[in-house]
C-alpha cells in the first residue's frame, strides 16, 4: 500500500511539476478546508 501511494504521489508531482513543499502546503490547506466544512455543516 505504501509503495502504491508513493508511486501515485510521484506521478502527480511530476505531472503538475510540484515539489514536496508544494504538496505539504496543499495537504495543509486541504486539512483546514475539511475542518471548516465539518465545523460549519456537521457540528
Amino acid at each position: 500500500m505504501l509503495k502504491w501511494h508513493k508511486k501515485i504521489m510521484k506521478t502527480v508531482m511530476d505531472k503538475f511539476n510540484l515539489s514536496t513543499y508544494d504538496m505539504a502546503i496543499i495537504a495543509y490547506l486541504e486539512g483546514i478546508l475539511t475542518a471548516v466544512i465539518i465545523y460549519e455543516f456537521i457540528l
